[in-house]
């Protein structure tokens, strides 16, 4: 089976090893954990209707909607030489997964970098080529030219296509990216779940 998330000990994980759409790699060969959280989640065809609720971040000062009750998990990843704090919360609903990581990379200075560190892990861990940034805005949040939003098309291990929305914002020393994914994506799945992240004032 996958180790938990949220588990103790653990192998220290490089950066480019961590990423939503692809979670942490394993040795365990191509039947472990190799493509991680969210394609472990991905929903059965029975997921409850869209249900948005607000979940906090409270260290963050960060507000997002999920549309389901999401689980959250913690542990502490390596980042440039150095360990810091990512909390995720995910769930499935509709069809879809819905997931939003927080990270705190200690230093506001770091968070360009780490911004293009977990964009890359997530693009290469879903196969997709070819994304092309858009423009994310987020009450609150702090500029950085690395952030926006990616619409990406891989496949999962088994071959099955994959749909996936990717954003990544941040403030201070805060990355948030967020993500929903599914076969066959709508908009009424991923345009709420975008617009509903905000940072309090």
């Amino acid at each position: 089976m996958c180790d938990r998330f949220d588990s103790a000990p653990r192998r220290a994980l490089p950066l480019e090893d961590v990423g939503w759409l692809g979670g942490a790699k394993s040795s365990r060969g191509s039947h472990g954990c190799a493509r991680g959280l969210l394609v472990a989640l991905l929903v059965a065809g029975c997921a409850p209707a869209l249900d948005w609720r607000d979940i906090r971040w409270p260290e963050a000062a960060l507000v997002a909607q999920f549309p389901c009750r999401p689980a959250r998990q913690d542990r502490s990843v390596p980042v440039a030489g150095e360990f810091v704090k990512m909390s995720l919360q995910v769930c499935d609903a509709d069809g879809a997964s819905f997931a939003l990581t927080v990270t705190d990379v200690g230093d506001p200075t770091r968070v360009p970098v780490v911004i293009e560190g977990l964009r890359d892990a997530a693009t290469r861990n879903l196969g997709a080529v070819g994304a092309s940034p858009e423009a994310w805005t987020v009450p609150g949040m702090t500029p950085q030219p690395q952030a926006g939003q990616w619409r990406l098309a891989g496949r999962l291990p088994d071959g099955k296509a994959l749909e996936a929305v990717m954003a990544i914002t941040s403030r201070g020393s805060h990355v948030v990216q967020l993500s929903v994914s599914s076969a066959r994506l709508g908009e009424t799945q991923v345009q709420p779940f975008l617009d509903g992240v905000r940072f309090a004032p």
